[in-house]
């Protein structure tokens, strides 16, 4: 379970902050995410999050210890007819780096995921280099289902995706 200091909430766009856009403007943050080939600021992230609080498939939530903001967390591409969606999530700040928080973070999303949304599958991809998201991911009984060769553009050059499933009991 969550530790009683992390807080996950829906997020609002009275959550867009300057932390939040610097965070996505690191580039050792972003390092495994696609956000590293945009520019982010206030009104960009503003316009982005009102996009996704409007999209039915997806939900979006904010992690903070008390008033700070710890990560994001998205369960998006949420199929109702199979039951089904993908899993993401970033720890936007450094300080929570290799404390447990991203292995909390994934089991509010699993949470979400099979009680709330009722689905019966949730799936991440992953880059074969991001070893602490893998970590993450197996912690939380996600299985690897496969790789999909070359598939992502890195600093050196193409590397795998590595695809994780994880499908609810019962």
């Amino acid at each position: 379970m969550l530790d009683n200091n992390i807080k996950a909430s829906p997020a609002k766009i009275d959550d867009v902050c300057q932390d939040w856009v610097d965070a996505l403007n690191n580039p050792e943050i972003v390092k495994y995410s696609n956000q590293r080939f945009r520019k982010h600021s206030i009104s960009s992230q503003t316009s982005f999050l009102e996009k996704k609080i409007a999209d039915k498939s997806s939900r979006i939530f904010i992690f903070k210890n008390d008033n700070e903001m710890i990560g994001v967390g998205e369960i998006s591409k949420i199929d109702f007819k199979n039951l089904n969606a993908e899993i993401s999530y970033m720890i936007i700040n450094e300080r929570f780096w290799g404390k447990g928080i991203g292995t909390q973070i994934v089991q509010k999303l699993i949470l979400i995921g099979f009680s709330e949304l009722n689905l019966k599958k949730l799936y991440a991809g992953t880059n074969s280099s991001n070893i602490g998201s893998q970590k993450v991911l197996k912690k939380n009984a996600f299985q690897i289902e496969g790789t999909q060769k070359k598939h992502l553009i890195t600093d050196e050059g193409f590397e795998d995706k590595i695809l994780f499933g994880l499908v609810r009991s019962t």
